[in-house]
């Protein structure tokens, strides 16, 4: 099809910013649903694809925020081609990665926890364009994430995050980023990387905290096809396994305070309630860091 100009994004559609709105028409054209979601394909100048979630525009006119637009190193006014996607051309699939019953249905139930932890702690979402891993990251499922953006998402380095792309989401661990690279690309690991392993060069005032780098492992649950590992992701922190590990710091002030009260000369009946009183309020204090700060709406004196 022809190529089509952007517009900037509604102000009510920011909080939905990775996404591009089309009208009616072009969802119909160019939208296809991958797993429970709407995408298209949007095709750059220099021939670069990405698969992008759909949103309805409810106008005439095609939208796309400011960062999304960055990522895709789109610039104001430019054009863009879209088409209609299909899941082969998007993925490169990898056999070996699909899940037995009884573990689909322990990550249901997973799922499900994390979904009530959201609703209680919150967990912020960012979005990112890929990039290729540090030489030592080949073996684990990890990426590395500007440390600029932990507080953002609520995590330390070393702790687990989700990471989606088109409907598949998987755990990986989130280290840092080399502060002291600037995402250049290096003739060394160039020289040196997979066989048939491409991605297109960004400018080299490319906002690096936009980046991340994703292991081979990773890059290859997800689908990336590897004639070009640049892909736009979203990333949220794994609540569960923080509150795992806050617990495990919680044993210690818990066991001291049973062991405290047992000896007393206060009747069962009270060295139980004084328990059940006081261990929830440890519980509460050690996970209260945990929770995503919202700031209060509406205007100050």
């Amino acid at each position: 099809m022809d190529s089509i100009e952007i517009h900037p994004l509604k102000f009510k559609d920011l909080s939905d910013s990775e996404k591009i709105y089309l009208p009616e028409n072009l969802i119909e054209q160019f939208a296809n649903k991958i797993g429970k979601k709407l995408y298209t394909s949007i095709v750059l100048a220099d021939g670069s694809k990405f698969a992008v979630e759909v949103g309805n525009s409810r106008d005439e006119f095609v939208r796309i925020g400011f960062t999304l637009r960055t990522l895709l190193n789109c610039p104001k006014g430019a054009k863009i081609t879209l088409h209609k996607p299909q899941l082969d051309e998007l993925t490169h699939m990898d056999d070996g990665f699909s899940s037995g019953l009884f573990k689909g249905t322990w990550r249901h139930l997973d799922s499900w926890q994390e979904s009530a932890l959201e609703s209680v702690l919150g967990a912020p979402t960012s979005t990112f364009r890929t990039s290729m891993a540090y030489p030592g990251d080949d073996d684990r499922f990890l990426v590395r994430i500007h440390p600029s953006l932990f507080p953002r998402l609520g995590i330390r380095p070393g702790d687990h995050v989700f990471i989606e792309r088109l409907g598949r989401k998987i755990v990986v661990v989130a280290f840092e980023e080399h502060l002291e690279d600037e995402f250049k690309s290096s003739a060394h690991l160039k020289r040196n990387q997979a066989e048939g392993l491409e991605t297109k060069d960004l400018p080299e005032d490319f906002p690096m905290y936009l980046i991340i780098r994703v292991s081979p492992r990773a890059r290859n649950a997800l689908g990336i096809p590897r004639n070009d590992v640049a892909a736009i992701v979203r990333v949220k922190r794994r609540i569960r396994t923080q509150i795992v590990s806050e617990f495990n710091k919680m044993i210690l002030p818990i066991a001291l305070l049973i062991i405290g009260i047992l000896p007393t000369g206060l009747s069962l009946l009270w060295k139980l309630g004084l328990i059940l009183a006081i261990v929830p309020l440890i519980i509460g204090v050690a996970l209260a860091p945990l929770k995503i700060r919202q700031t209060p709406k509406g205007f100050w004196p």
